[in-house]
């Protein structure tokens, strides 16, 4: 089984990838490599982060090689981050919700994304990299608890990412 559905520059995402093929691929990844079931729901998913991402991913030259890796499988499970962005230094999680409102089981999944790639991943330790771990709202910034977990949405994402 690969490791992920899709690795990319931020550049080649913009450039390479169109709303129907990026869920294309990362529907045919989960169902076939990873022996899940999808259904719509995951497809409307995938349509959302790609929306999300073409729109708000920096645009600055110096971020264009940054790398994207999408349904990345974390070590010892078949549990999913569903974006990482890999710079030299430094890993972003993202998790992302089509809700309104913060839960607690999605705090502790992003959590645990962020732990199981900071102490599991032999990568992470060599080159001594930084995690952050985020939550990403498409919707608009949600109700409930921010200070367990950094939340993202459209009014801080782009300038939250430019400062990593």
């Amino acid at each position: 089984m690969g490791k992920a559905a899709i690795v990319t520059t931020i550049r080649k995402f913009r450039e390479e990838y169109n709303k129907n093929y990026f869920t294309d691929v990362c529907h045919d990844f989960v169902k076939d490599e990873c022996s899940l079931p999808v259904d719509n729901a995951n497809d409307r998913s995938w349509d959302d982060c790609y929306d999300f991402l073409f729109k708000y991913l920096p645009r600055g030259e110096k971020y264009q090689n940054f790398h994207l890796v999408f349904e990345y499988v974390m070590p010892e499970s078949l549990k999913r981050a569903d974006v990482l962005i890999l710079s030299k230094d430094k890993i972003l999680s993202l998790e992302f919700k089509e809700k309104n409102r913060v839960l607690r089981d999605d705090i502790a999944q992003a959590a645990g994304y962020g732990q199981s790639i900071t102490h599991y991943h032999y990568m992470t330790e060599e080159n001594d990299m930084l995690v952050s771990t985020y939550l990403v709202y498409t919707p608009g910034d949600p109700t409930g608890n921010h200070d367990l977990v950094d939340i993202l949405c459209p009014i801080n994402f782009t300038k939250k990412l430019s400062m990593n």
